[in-house]
């Protein structure tokens, strides 16, 4: 670990990493996908030789950690090749990540948010999460609030509500913290109450993550893999790319004869599936990768046709 790099509470790290990240956990199994790996990078990946499309490994250890820079977060996940699964009765215990909509407020920056002196919550979320202004009739009563970021630093903010617009908003201290994480339109805000009341905030950046894998770093781990030998990859979470390491059951349940005119759900969000149809189901790159299940479907939801990994309930 580098002098940049900080380990983080889980729970803080999942909180900003959002919901629908599934991390796994020490001694659990694993596949390792080398071509979803290669997708971090940006960049065309050429490995020295053909290799399985997916490794199974197992989870020697996970950290979830931050850079202060912008408070980007991410995981380095040590894994070690196995060739046959064992008992999982060793699995880390990891504290269980409940979804509750009032646990949290999330808002994408507009441009006058992320460039002007204000941020506008959400009424309910602002009255659920937020200490109360002890008189909102009064147009001129706020009350200063205290947030605190991933890397342990406080942010002190002004809540007041706009009687008139019917709206709650953060004042001073708002420029202040857009100015140090250099926030700009599209990035995304995090507010999150612990279960001590405590309000924590954090950052996404808009695509951050991608392009942060250098190519001989997947190079790197895919041959360790190939070869049998313990390896560390690191995962961003806001990538807007697939997990590449993905649990060994969810791939095994996926591994059939899919064909086209097939049902399938797919989790959206906690509470959101959606339906779709299996429109076919061939390797992403036959040439170099023919046996891949990476991205192998393609499937057409609500008109709208998307590629997804194998990561499906049916």
């Amino acid at each position: 670990m580098n002098a940049e790099e900080k380990i983080v509470d889980y729970l803080l790290w999942h909180a900003c990493a959002g919901d629908n990240i599934q991390m796994p956990k020490p001694n659990s199994f694993v596949y390792y996908f080398p071509q979803g790996h290669a997708e971090h990078t940006l960049a065309d990946v050429v490995f020295p030789e053909m290799m399985s499309p997916c490794i199974l490994c197992k989870v020697i250890d996970v950290q979830f950690l931050v850079r202060s820079e912008a408070d980007g977060i991410y995981a380095k996940i040590y894994l070690g090749p196995v060739k046959e699964k064992e008992q999982e009765s060793l699995v880390a215990k990891m504290p269980v990540v409940v979804s509750n909509r009032h646990s949290k407020f999330v808002k994408k920056l507009s441009a006058t948010e992320a460039q002007g002196t204000y941020l506008i919550v959400d009424r309910e979320k602002a009255e659920t999460m937020f200490p109360p202004v002890q008189d909102s009739n009064d147009p001129s009563s706020y009350i200063m609030m205290k947030a605190k970021d991933i890397n342990g630093q406080d942010w002190e903010f002004k809540h007041l509500y706009e009687k008139g617009r019917k709206r709650h908003k953060l004042t001073a201290g708002w420029t202040a913290f857009v100015n140090a994480k250099r926030l700009v339109k599209g990035d995304t805000v995090i507010f999150s109450k612990t279960e001590n009341a405590d309000l924590r905030v954090g950052v996404i950046k808009a695509r951050s993550g991608m392009g942060k894998v250098r190519p001989e770093d997947v190079i790197t781990a895919a041959s360790l893999a190939v070869a049998g030998r313990e390896f560390e990859v690191a995962y961003y979470p806001h990538a807007a790319t697939p997990e590449f390491v993905v649990k060994a059951s969810l791939v095994d349940a996926a591994q059939r004869a899919w064909m086209a005119g097939m049902t399938v759900r797919m989790e959206v969000d906690n509470e959101t599936w959606q339906t779709g149809i299996v429109t076919s189901a061939e390797a992403l790159d036959p040439i170099r990768w023919p046996e891949s299940p990476w991205r192998s479907l393609k499937v057409k939801f609500n008109f709208i046709v998307l590629f997804i990994n194998i990561k499906l309930d049916y």
